[in-house]
């Protein structure tokens, strides 16, 4: 299987969620990133967003990485 390069976290998370399900749950959460992955991160005309949408953004970010760590202590833990 080869695999396309996206910063479309909607993308990724669809190509995840057939070998773990869990991953459905963060389609709302991967939408509101994937802006993060590719409007902010390149230069042009400067899209800031407001402190609470990137807080709201953060915490989202910060509880997805917690959940592939938990995915990936459960993968090592015999």
């Amino acid at each position: 299987m080869t695999f396309e390069k996206t910063h479309n976290l909607v993308a990724l998370l669809a190509l995840c969620t057939p070998f773990e399900p869990d991953f459905a749950q963060w389609e709302e959460a991967a939408a509101m990133l994937t802006p993060y992955a590719t409007e902010f991160r390149y230069p042009g005309e400067l899209l800031e967003p407001e402190r609470s949408e990137a807080e709201q953004a953060f915490a989202a970010a910060e509880a997805f990485v917690q959940f592939i760590g938990q995915l990936l202590q459960n993968a090592i833990e015999p």
